[in-house]
């Protein structure tokens, strides 16, 4: 015995010293990581009733957005129907959302059947009622109508008409019945290939 404690050497008396030290250290990050830990579950809660509440109001927005969607198609397109619903309705902030239409006397299309005119006059109807949901000081719209055949031009230019009562809007386009339906034209040529006046 006498000789084991002979190997261990002489006591060093600044371990206890440097013991201490370590165990405050080990006290303060303790705390340090409890605290981190707290405002993590804090966090995790308030980032989980923030994605409640999102959820919730973009839920209200797309009832209130699809209430003013049915007329607005309807006038558009003559008749019909049209809503906007997520892809996953289980994950709505995540999954996106679809248009969905019925044209007028059609069995519901996939969308991608539309022709071009029908899908951009499906999507500006989804355009203006959003515009109905929440107005804008003025809106500009640039060759919105350029792939429209002529009769879709002069329902969206009656449309367009209409709301420009309730809101101001300025309309980039060349077609005639559009320009019509304006209350100040202002024209634009390019005698110079790139200076317009």
């Amino acid at each position: 015995k006498q000789e084991e404690r002979e190997r261990l050497g002489a006591v060093d008396l600044a371990v206890l010293a440097e013991y201490r030290r370590l165990e405050e250290r080990h006290r303060f990050l303790a705390r340090q990581a409890a605290d981190l830990e707290s405002a993590q579950a804090t966090l995790s809660r308030l980032v989980a009733d923030v994605e409640r509440l999102m959820e919730e109001r973009l839920k209200n927005a797309l009832e209130t957005v699809n209430a003013q969607l049915q007329p607005v198609f309807s006038s558009l397109f003559g008749g019909g129907r049209a809503w906007l619903e997520p892809r996953e309705p289980g994950r709505l902030l995540e999954g996106g959302l679809e248009l969905a239409v019925q044209l007028p006397g059609k069995r519901l299309p996939n969308l991608a059947l539309l022709s071009g005119g029908e899908k951009a006059l499906a999507s500006i109807a989804v355009l203006f009622a959003l515009l109905l949901v929440k107005p804008s000081p003025f809106c500009l719209l640039d060759e919105i109508d350029a792939s429209l055949d002529e009769a879709n031009v002069t329902r969206f230019a009656r449309f367009l008409r209409e709301l420009a009562s309730k809101q101001q809007f300025i309309v980039v386009s060349h077609r005639a019945s559009t320009v019509e339906v304006a209350d100040s034209v202002y024209g634009l040529t390019m005698e110079e290939e790139g200076v317009s006046k």
